[in-house]
C-alpha cells in the first residue's frame, strides 16, 4: 500500500518500539527510526548487489519530492551509474569545503537517538553559529576560535558552546570528514567558565508558599500544572514538557520514561500518586489524552521551556514580597530538594536516586535492575504530604469542576 502524507504525519516524532521501514512504489520506501525520526529510501539493485540510497529527510522533503527523486535514480542506474557511489565521490570532492554549519547539520542527522532535549541543545548552538562568517572548517584558525567563545556575554554559554562545537567536530573528524579540528588546540579550562554546581535546597514550608502561589499567578493553566509537576514529582524540566500520554500507564498507576526522552539515554519508571492523576484529569479535558500531556496552544505543542521559567519567576517575586527575604530557586533545583528532604526523612539513597531517574552506581548499575517502584510509591505520599498545602488541593478542585 503506497505511503501517504496523513501516514507519514501520524507516525512523525512518535517513539516506537523498533526501527521499521514502509514501502511505497517504484522501489521508495519510508525508514522510521525509534525517535520517530522518518528517512526516504531508494531501494535498488547494482551488479546484482541489494544497495540503499537515501533520498532525503520527511517532512524537510516532502512525500511528492521524495517520489520526484526516483525517475532520477533509475536514469543513473540505467547509465550504468551507481547512485550512492557517486553521492559518496560527490562527498570526498567536497568535504575540503565543508563549513561548520555542514558538520553540525551532518552531526545532527546522525545522532537522531540522542533525546529531544539534547538535540535541542544542538540545534541551539547551530542558530548562534549561523549568525557568524566562517572560513570552512579545515581554515579555522585558533586565533578565531578564541575570538568567538570571548564574544559570549555568559561565559558559562562559551562553555557549554565550546563542548558542544568539540563534540561535533571530533566526531566529522572520526569519520575523515574533516582534519583534526583546530579547537582541540584550546585548552578546555581557558574557555568560558563551567556552571556551578548548585547548592538551593528549598524547605517544606517554602514548597507549600510555591504551591500555594501557582493558584493566584498569573499564567497558563497548562503551564501552572506543568511547574506543579516538577514540584511534587522532581522530574527534569523536558521530561515533564515533552511528557506526552502515551509514556502513561494510568491503569498501573506509571509513569514510562522512555530512552529517546531520558538524560541517560535508559529507560525507567515512576509511580503515579494521586494528586498526579488529579493534575491529568484536569488537563485530559484539553488534550483528549493525545499527544502532548501540558500542551501549550490549540495545536498542541509542547510548552517551550522558558514560559516555565518565567513562572517560576513571578512565583519568586510574589514569595519575596510575602517573606521580605528569599533566597533564589530555579526548577531544577526541585531535584535537589525533593532528595534532600526525603533523605531527612529516612528514605534510602537508592530509591530517592531511581525517582531522580539516575543510574545506579557501582555494580548495583550492572547488575541490579530493580527501580523499586512501591518504595518510590511511598516516598511520594510522604513528600506530598510535606508539602502540600489545602489552597493547591483547591486550585485543582476548581479547574476540574471546569
Amino acid at each position: 500500500m503506497s505511503l501517504t502524507d496523513l501516514k507519514l504525519r501520524k507516525i512523525l516524532n512518535k517513539p516506537q518500539e523498533k526501527m521499521f521501514e514502509i514501502a511505497d512504489r517504484d522501489g521508495l520506501s519510508a525508514r522510521v527510526m525509534q525517535s520517530g525520526s522518518i528517512t526516504f529510501q531508494y531501494r535498488y539493485r547494482f551488479n546484482r548487489k541489494p544497495k540503499r540510497f537515501k533520498v532525503g529527510n520527511y517532512p524537510t522533503m516532502s512525500l511528492s519530492e521524495a517520489r520526484s527523486e526516483i525517475p532520477k535514480l533509475r536514469a543513473k542506474l540505467e547509465e550504468g551509474f551507481d547512485p550512492a557511489l557517486e553521492k559518496a565521490e560527490t562527498k570526498q570532492r567536497n568535504l575540503d569545503s565543508l563549513t561548520l554549519v555542514d558538520c553540525f547539520d551532518m552531526f545532527i542527522d546522525q545522532h537522531g537517538h540522542y533525546s529531544k532535549e539534547t538535540i535541542k541543545h544542538y540545534n541551539s548552538v547551530l542558530n548562534k553559529i549561523k549568525d557568524r562568517k566562517w572560513p570552512v572548517v579545515d581554515k579555522i584558525s585558533v586565533a578565531v576560535w578564541r575570538d568567538y567563545f570571548d564574544s559570549f556575554e555568559l561565559q558559562k554559554s562559551a562553555k557549554v558552546h565550546y563542548k558542544k562545537i568539540k563534540a561535533c567536530l571530533n566526531w566529522a573528524y572520526e569519520k575523515h570528514y574533516i582534519k583534526l579540528p583546530t579547537i582541540n588546540e584550546l585548552r578546555g579550562k581557558t574557555v568560558g567558565v563551567e556552571a556551578t554546581e548548585g547548592q538551593r535546597v528549598l524547605l517544606p514550608s517554602e514548597c507549600k508558599v510555591l504551591l500555594e502561589s501557582i493558584g493566584f499567578v498569573t499564567g497558563s493553566l497548562a503551564v501552572k500544572l506543568c511547574l506543579s509537576w516538577i514540584v511534587l514529582t522532581g522530574c527534569r524540566r523536558g521530561e515533564a514538557i515533552n511528557l506526552e500520554w502515551n509514556d502513561l500507564n494510568i491503569k498501573e498507576r506509571m509513569w514510562i520514561i522512555p530512552s529517546h526522552k531520558s538524560k541517560s539515554g535508559k529507560m525507567f519508571r515512576r509511580p503515579i500518586t494521586d494528586v498526579m492523576i488529579q493534575i491529568l484529569d484536569i488537563v485530559q479535558h484539553h488534550t483528549n489524552n493525545k499527544g502532548i500531556v501540558f500542551a501549550g496552544g490549540k495545536n498542541g505543542t509542547a510548552l517551550g521551556g522558558t514560559t516555565v521559567n518565567d513562572l517560576n519567576n513571578r512565583i519568586k517575586a510574589m514569595m519575596l514580597k510575602r517573606n521580605g527575604a528569599l533566597e533564589d530557586f530555579s526548577p531544577h533545583d526541585m531535584r535537589r530538594t525533593l532528595s534532600t528532604n526525603l533523605s531527612e526523612q529516612g528514605i534510602m539513597p537508592h530509591v530517592t536516586e531511581k525517582m531522580l531517574g539516575h543510574e545506579l552506581g557501582g555494580v548495583m548499575k550492572v547488575y541490579n535492575k530493580h527501580d523499586w517502584l512501591a518504595e518510590q510509591a511511598s516516598a511520594y505520599e510522604i513528600w506530598t504530604n510535606l508539602i502540600m498545602p489545602p489552597s493547591f488541593l483547591h486550585f485543582l478542585s476548581a479547574n476540574g469542576a471546569q
